[in-house]
């Protein structure tokens, strides 16, 4: 299958030819990547979420292995643990119950951290999924 990247994002504002009153809204992106659980913690995963994303949920399984309890933490740059902290790094599907899921807008492209929380892993991966809009006022394309 063919990959399509471009700049910017998508809208949609409902299935008819015209808008039909309908508010033009942006459409749920999520960002996914896979860590590692033993990671130091605040490691730079390579990911970074865009200026003007809204981050409304995070959802993470945990797939570490050894250590007592193992966790996890995953944020942004300024914020460690933003999305989860202290995560279940061994306890298969969890969601993000961070310092808390973002209030605002980015206001510039952030880096996504990640690594081992107070209790490190022994090994094994976690993958995370990142869901987040893009901030939009709704407004017709001019």
């Amino acid at each position: 299958m063919a990959r399509n990247t471009f700049a910017g994002y998508l809208r949609q504002c409902g299935s008819g030819k015209s808008l039909n009153g309908a508010t033009p809204t942006p459409v749920p992106s999520v960002l996914v990547f896979t860590f590692d659980a033993d990671a130091a913690a605040d490691t730079d995963t390579g990911k970074v979420l865009p200026k003007g994303a809204i981050v409304t949920r995070v959802d993470f399984n945990g797939a570490g292995t050894g250590g007592s309890t193992p966790t996890v933490d995953v944020g942004i740059t300024g914020n460690g643990d933003a999305f989860v902290a202290e995560g279940d790094a061994d306890g298969g599907l969890g969601v993000g119950g961070g310092v808390g899921i973002l209030a605002a807008a980015l206001t510039a492209d952030t880096a996504v951290l990640a690594g081992q929380g107070a209790s490190a892993a022994g090994g094994g991966t976690v993958t995370v999924a990142i869901y987040f809009v893009m901030e939009d006022d709704g407004s017709l394309n001019s």
